[in-house]
């Protein structure tokens, strides 16, 4: 099976074309489309026309971008991105019952109680995984009139995937399959791109909790573009080529320009510094428990230096995270391409787990295009024959019942007239000819 994984970035659509062998996938081949560099600007009036620009700045030019691409792939190509973390949510829930029909039942109701819309409001796509008390659940939730918008905007453009998942569900696979994660103790995943930031809280391979920031690559940009008074092509390209972190007792090894240089990079991911401290320690609070170890991962996680810098200011060992199930062995990724593809690493192991992944493309929003049959939809139909089959044996069972009783009884009135003595016929004659010609 062809598959394909888009992971919608911001600055650039990554995408790993992968076939899936023994619950892992094997990347064939890579490719990134930057979009253009244009910043997006925010619409003068806040109206309902302008509610999914305002949540997604960056669809249309990922949507022409992504237009060649997919003109180009086999139709019968799986496909699948996520559906994007601005316009959605999640919530871990527990449920303490049994029966698993029961607790999908509930989490409507659970979920409802701790989120800001009426459950018939939502789009909701949600798994259930059982435990020692019941069932725990991750559900994810859009709000329906956006999903609804951001659905009729990848139609208009042909580009609806056959599976728009979460990127908290597939990361959720991606570590509880790696043994790095599985035996690490409690760790962090911090996905630092150009528009956001995200950080993924983990213990003994499963993720416990996520946070979402707004301060990743795009605020050096800014600082580079404004200090220096470039426009954002040239402050891309030298903060992808020439930009650096320093630790403070490295400032003396470095001339004026670099030092001041360096300063500004501080500054402008000191934010992050701090917003990342308040997800540690509501995390610490919340699940007493210490991380010990951070894995970089992203575009902006590139930048020299930057995992000493991150170590210094968190106070925690910043590492980067590595090809550990080498899915990447086939095409010969370096270190910077992991770090580039490893949402869309994480993403591609939807077609692993899909049982254990979200999808939002179910019910209304199913795309026609898809070949396969929903395993919902497969187990409705399942039932159905598998009644309508008892239904026929037990209408055929009886109507033979039926039919035999009502040949006994013929056959008993027509020996009865047989048998009387005016027609002179032999009672041992009569059960002869029945038998041979009972017509």
């Amino acid at each position: 099976m062809f598959t394909v994984t888009i992971d919608m970035g911001s600055y650039s659509i990554k995408i790993l074309e992968s076939k899936v062998d023994k619950k892992r996938p094997k990347h064939v081949n890579k490719i990134e489309i930057p979009l253009k560099v244009t910043e997006p600007v925010a619409p003068e009036k806040k109206d309902e026309e302008d509610e999914l620009q305002l949540v997604l700045p960056h669809l249309e030019a990922q949507l022409e971008a992504l237009d060649i691409y997919l003109s180009k792939i086999p139709d019968n190509a799986k496909i699948v991105f996520q559906s994007p973390m601005e316009m959605t949510s999640s919530r871990f829930i527990e449920i303490p019952v049994k029966q698993k029909k029961k607790a999908e039942q509930m989490v409507p109701f659970q979920l409802e109680e701790n989120i800001p819309f009426l459950i018939q409001d939502i789009h909701l796509a949600s798994n259930l995984k059982k435990t020692a008390i019941g069932f725990e659940s991750l559900s994810s939730y859009a709000p329906h009139s956006v999903f609804q918008k951001y659905w009729d905007v990848l139609k208009a453009h042909d580009a609806l995937p056959t599976y728009l998942t979460t990127e908290l569900s597939t990361w959720s696979q991606y570590v509880a399959s790696t043994d790095e994660f599985k035996e690490g103790g409690t760790t962090c995943i911090l996905d630092i791109g150009h528009r956001k930031t995200v950080a993924y809280f983990i213990h003994e391979g499963k993720i416990l909790a996520y946070n979402m920031g707004f301060v990743a690559g795009s605020n050096i940009n800014e600082m580079i573009m404004t200090h220096y008074d470039v426009d954002i092509e040239k402050a891309i390209d030298f903060k992808h080529n020439n930009s650096f972190f320093l630790l403070k007792e490295q400032y003396h090894e470095v001339d004026a320009r670099q030092r001041e240089f360096a300063t500004k990079m501080d500054e402008s991911l000191q934010p992050l510094v701090r917003e990342f401290k308040r997800w540690e320690l509501s995390f610490r609070v919340n699940h007493a428990l210490s991380i010990n170890k951070v894995y970089l991962t992203g575009g902006t996680s590139q930048i020299k230096n930057i995992e000493n810098y991150l170590t210094g200011a968190l106070g925690i060992k910043v590492t980067f995270l590595d090809d550990y199930t080498r899915n990447f062995s086939s095409i010969g990724s370096k270190r910077s391409d992991f770090l580039s593809f490893g949402n869309a690493n994480a993403l591609s192991y939807f077609y692993a787990f899909r049982q254990q992944c979200h999808n939002f493309l179910t019910g209304a929003f199913a795309p026609l295009r898809s070949e396969e049959i929903p395993l919902y939809s497969l187990s409705f139909v399942s039932i159905r024959t598998v009644m309508m089959t008892l239904f026929i044996c037990g209408a055929l069972f009886l109507e033979g019942i039926f039919l035999d009783k009502r040949d006994k009884e013929l056959t008993r009135a027509v020996t009865s007239t047989l048998s009387r003595p005016d027609l002179g016929i032999a009672s041992r004659d009569i059960k002869v000819n029945l038998k041979k010609k009972p017509e």
